[in-house]
């Protein structure tokens, strides 16, 4: 089976926006954490939040902790799940000023409906 991240990505956009439960996700979302797309980290990080999805957000949290041992130029293809994950220190002390610096004045890029 293929996975599409962007179909993925609205899936989860989707459910978020409309606070709507996805069936059968806590059986899939190894596969959705292993195709490494920032975009579906993200949203299925803040689906796993709404929904309080423990398990879920452990995995991605503990996959953004490992990007900390990647070069800069690797942990750019993830910038976005670094910026919402890791806290304003750790991005500057690991070469991510500029994420840095936009953290500490509360910029976000994701913004959802609350629920």
């Amino acid at each position: 089976k293929k996975l599409y991240p962007d179909a993925i990505a609205y899936t989860l956009y989707y459910s978020l926006k409309y606070n709507l439960k996805l069936q059968g996700l806590d059986n899939k979302f190894h596969q959705i954490v292993e195709i490494d797309d920032c975009v579906s980290g993200v949203l299925l990080f803040e689906y796993a939040t709404r929904h309080k999805l423990r398990k879920i957000r452990t995995t991605i949290r503990n996959r953004a902790d490992k990007l900390k041992n990647f070069e800069i130029r690797e942990q750019d293809r993830f910038w976005l799940l670094i910026y919402q994950l890791w806290k304003a220190e750790t991005l500057k002390g690991r070469g991510q000023s500029f994420l840095a610096h936009l953290k500490q004045n509360r910029f976000s890029f994701v913004t959802l409906p609350c629920f």
